[in-house]
C-alpha cells in the first residue's frame, strides 16, 4: 500500500474515533442528573410504596403512596401546575391530569427515596410565537399531603 494512502486511512480513522468518543460522552452527560441544592437541605431516604393506582378515562391519574418522610420535594421542569392540600395521615395521594391529554408530550415522572417526586414535561408544539400565553399541553399536579409534612416545589428558575 502506499505511503499516502496508508496515511489517509489513519488520518479517517482518527477521526471517526474521536468523533465515536465524543458522541458517547455527549450522550452520557446529558442522562446524568447533577444533585439540586435541595438534595443537601433535605437528606435521607425514606421508606415508601405505592398503595394504589387508578386511571381515570377523562386522563385523570391517581397514584397513593405510604409516605414516612417529614417532608415532600416535587421537583418540576416544564409546563407542569402544582397544587397542594391537606390530606390523611401516613398516605400522600398524587392526582394528575394533561390538559389537554391529545396533545403530542414526553412526560417522566419518578418517585425517589420515599420524598422526592421528580416531574419532567417537554411538549413538541407550545403554539404560535405570538400567543405567548397559549399552551396546549400542560400537566397539573395535585398533592394531598398528610398532616404536619413539609412541601418543597422546585422547579429550575429556584425554589
Amino acid at each position: 500500500m502506499r505511503t499516502g494512502v496508508r496515511a489517509g486511512w489513519v488520518i479517517v480513522g482518527g477521526v471517526l474515533s474521536v468523533a465515536l468518543v465524543l458522541t458517547l460522552a455527549i450522550t452520557a452527560w446529558n442522562h446524568i442528573e447533577l444533585p439540586r441544592a435541595y438534595d443537601f437541605v433535605y437528606p435521607g431516604s425514606y421508606g415508601s410504596s405505592l398503595i394504589d393506582s387508578q386511571k381515570s378515562p377523562d386522563g385523570e391519574n391517581t397514584k397513593v403512596y405510604s409516605l414516612a418522610a417529614p417532608w415532600v420535594i416535587v421537583d418540576v421542569t416544564g409546563p407542569v401546575g402544582v397544587s397542594v392540600t391537606p390530606g390523611t395521615a401516613g398516605r400522600l395521594t398524587v392526582r394528575q391530569r394533561f390538559a389537554p391529554a391529545q396533545v403530542s408530550h414526553r412526560m417522566r415522572e419518578v418517585w425517589e427515596k420515599g420524598k422526592t417526586l421528580r416531574v419532567s414535561l417537554d411538549c413538541a408544539d407550545y403554539g404560535p410565537p405570538w400567543a405567548s400565553s397559549f399552551q396546549p399541553c400542560r400537566a397539573d399536579y395535585a398533592l394531598a399531603v398528610p398532616p404536619g409534612v413539609k412541601v418543597v416545589v422546585a422547579t429550575r428558575s429556584g425554589t
